[in-house]
């Protein structure tokens, strides 16, 4: 066990910068070697991202979360009456509702309910989430803090009350009692399904990386390559842009470009590898 991961980890130092001495090397070892390395790559790097999120997800904190949430939605006025009719908000309150929550020593505004508001304004709130007269407007917290906006005809007709907010309480109320056995439960099914979800993306983008190198190279430079080699390049090439988009993602500074900037540093690290790899290569 030492010795494999020994060999991980020398083959993963090797692979982050594509050098010529050390790519040159990959294209006489076997295909299974480097598809042995990239699904390793795979899981260590999942099996890590996964760690980070349930510690700083961790039950004791997220019982406290849930607990402050619900002595915050207690708080509901029961005069207070939301209708949505028609993709149409109304309220009877008079002046907009605040939701805030204390946790950590802080308070938090998780939700702001005001017709006469515009989305723009849930910067003046500072709030999580904003419900105009005809939208909702929620702060995507997990990529870089970017909103999103949904139409309200989207939702279903319903009126909110006191007794409404009770019956939420109760559900937080549920979900805490069951929370270690939840906990447990997702992740369990996180280890089985991330790691599969992300190795059928990353072998999209590695695959369309290899295809566009080896067009380019081998029909538009003119160079006799082999798709099978640049294929097998492509899997120890991908190393840093994998580590890097995995590293945005964990400390929140993902956005809509990261697929784009991934497939890009895909292509320059992919397109770097082969040429240390194979086209300076002279057959010795």
């Amino acid at each position: 066990m030492g010795k494999k991961v020994k060999t991980f980890l020398h083959v993963f130092v090797r692979s982050l910068i594509p050098e010529v001495d050390y790519y040159r090397k990959l294209i006489k070892t076997h295909f299974c070697f480097s598809i042995k390395y990239y699904i390793s790559l795979i899981l260590v790097l999942n099996l890590l991202f996964i760690l980070f999120v349930f510690i700083r997800l961790n039950p004791f904190k997220m019982k406290t979360l849930l607990s402050n949430l619900v002595k915050s939605v207690q708080k509901y006025p029961k005069e207070l009456r939301i209708e949505i009719r028609n993709g149409s908000l109304k309220t009877n309150y008079g002046r907009p509702y605040l939701l805030w929550l204390d946790y950590d020593d802080k308070k938090y505004l998780l939700l702001v309910v005001d017709e006469f508001a515009t989305p723009e304004q849930i910067a003046q709130y500072r709030s999580y989430m904003l419900l105009t007269s005809n939208r909702a407007i929620a702060r995507r917290v997990f990529l870089g803090g970017n909103l999103s906006q949904y139409s309200l005809k989207k939702f279903e007709d319903q009126t909110i009350t006191y007794t409404t907010a009770q019956e939420v309480v109760s559900s937080f109320q549920r979900v805490i009692q069951f929370l270690p056995i939840l906990y447990i439960g997702i992740l369990l099914i996180s280890l089985i399904l991330i790691p599969l979800f992300s190795f059928g993306i990353t072998s999209l983008y590695v695959f369309l990386s290899s295809v566009v190198v080896y067009y380019f190279l081998k029909y538009g430079a003119k160079k006799s390559i082999r798709f099978r080699k640049t294929l097998q390049v492509s899997l120890h090439a991908i190393t840093l842009p994998l580590l890097l988009d995995y590293g945005l993602i964990m400390f929140n500074l993902s956005s809509k470009s990261l697929p784009f900037l991934f497939f890009f540093l895909s292509l320059i690290f992919v397109g770097g590898g082969v040429y240390e790899a194979y086209l300076d290569y002279d057959g010795k």
